[in-house]
C-alpha cells in the first residue's frame, strides 16, 4: 500500500511538471494492481468507474510469458493482460459506454 501511495504521488507530481512545460498528459490513471496482472474483471471495474476525460490504463500485454519473463526478468502474466484487454466482452462494454481506446499520440 505504501508503494502504491508513493507511485501515485510521484505520478501526480510528474504530471503537474509535464503540464507546466506544455506536455499533454492523461487526466486519470488506472491499472496498478500491486505488480499483478490486470484481469478482465479489473478492466471492467476500471471502465465502470472511469471519470470523464482521458484515462491511462497501465498494462503490460504480451504473447509469450516464458520468453518475456526470461528477457525482462519479471515473472508477470503478460498473456492474462493481453486476454483482458482484447476480451470480446470488454470491447462490447467500451462500445456501449462510448469509450474510445486511443494511444498517446492522440491525447
Amino acid at each position: 500500500m505504501l508503494g502504491r501511495l508513493g507511485l501515485t504521488m510521484l505520478g501526480e507530481l510528474t504530471a503537474y511538471r509535464a503540464k507546466r512545460r506544455g506536455f499533454r498528459v492523461p487526466d486519470h490513471f488506472a491499472g496498478i494492481v500491486a505488480g499483478e496482472a490486470v484481469t478482465e474483471k479489473e478492466m471492467q471495474n476500471i471502465i465502470l468507474t472511469m471519470s470523464e476525460g482521458v484515462t491511462e490504463v497501465m498494462l503490460h500485454p504480451g504473447t509469450n510469458n516464458a520468453q518475456l519473463a526470461q528477457e525482462c526478468g519479471w515473472a508477470h502474466d503478460f498473456e492474462a493482460e493481453l486476454n483482458a484487454a482484447t476480451s470480446p466482452g470488454l470491447i462490447v462494454m467500451l462500445k456501449e459506454r462510448q469509450i474510445i481506446p486511443i494511444n498517446f499520440g492522440e491525447i
